[in-house]
């Protein structure tokens, strides 16, 4: 992908999105209250620990009290995460300090090598006694990456979101998220939002996360999300089996399995266009012109 940050040839010529936002700063408009016909979004470009690169701009952002003129903000993968704290309002501290504080010091809470292992099909090679007591009672194994300790304790209880502050902005429609997956049975991007039911609490949020964020066997199973939160017309139905045991099972009627947005839609902003928004800002967390697909590693083949 190439950037565009001129509206024009001319050096001179100012690019049409920073004009809107001026107007809207100047004008004093604020979520909820509109004055204009504009529809003004954010589109967070996902990458795992680049998320800190993402959070690093959205900082800015809100550094330059640009905060208000944004009605909408469109995550993939990491994006979303990034995405959730700005809304609710946790920057310039708090929330990207998940990146540069939290997860470096995590260790193999969030990230084991050796379980690679087990996604390879060599779990017996790994012969610590937990790995070896998981080969018969967890299906999956550990992940590699774990995303339930980056979503389930550190945003729910180590960094909570502010719950109380983000859901009244979804509530009221002032400061929307967008949170874009894979859908592997559509073949296409999957916007969830609290508009669409998809979620109404922080641990539905989170499961959605996980599915932009879940890249298959690194980080566990696909993920589906079932009751009220697959009932979005956007999202493929299906039945599917959930394993309570590895001799217990039932099929459920849920949602399309989802995973992570890199396939389909790693900088969100065609999502963004899509529903009818005006002016879009892309947060991009690799250089201009570098192919959005990194050159892959051996145990990443």
């Amino acid at each position: 992908m190439r950037g565009d940050t001129t509206s024009s040839r001319s050096e001179t010529a100012v690019h049409p999105v920073v004009l809107a936002l001026n107007d809207r700063i100047s004008s004093n408009s604020i979520p909820g209250n509109r004055v204009d016909n504009r529809k003004i979004a954010i589109a967070i470009e996902g990458g795992g620990m680049r998320g800190c690169v993402a959070a690093g701009m959205i900082t800015a952002i809100w550094y330059l009290g640009l905060q208000s003129a944004v009605d909408v903000v469109y995550g993939s993968s990491a994006g979303s995460l990034v995405g959730a704290y700005f809304i609710a309002g946790q920057v310039p501290y708090y929330g990207p300090e998940v990146y540069y504080d939290v997860l470096t010091s995590a260790g193999e809470e969030f990230i084991d090598t050796l379980a690679i292992l087990r996604s390879c099909g060599l779990g017996l090679l790994d012969l610590r006694l937990d790995s070896l007591f998981r080969l018969f009672t967890d299906r999956m194994g550990k992940p590699v990456l774990n995303l339930d300790y980056l979503l389930g304790t550190i945003v729910q209880r180590i960094k909570p979101l502010n719950w109380e502050v983000f859901w009244k902005k979804q509530q009221n429609k002032e400061q929307v998220l967008k949170v874009v997956a894979s859908g592997l049975l559509s073949r296409k991007a999957v916007v969830m939002s609290a508009e669409t039911n998809n979620f109404k609490n922080l641990t539905e949020l989170a499961e959605c996360m996980k599915a932009s964020m879940l890249l298959p066997g690194v980080t566990g199973e696909v993920m589906r999300l079932k009751g009220a939160q697959a009932e979005s017309e956007n999202i493929a139905k299906t039945w599917w089996r959930e394993y309570v045991s590895w001799t217990n099972s039932d099929l459920i009627l849920g949602s399309e399995p989802m995973s992570d947005a890199q396939m389909f839609e790693p900088v969100p902003y065609r999502s963004a266009l899509k529903e009818n928004c005006t002016h879009v800002i892309v947060l991009r967390t690799r250089a201009d012109d570098l192919s959005v697909t990194a050159k892959m590693g051996l145990m990443e083949k």
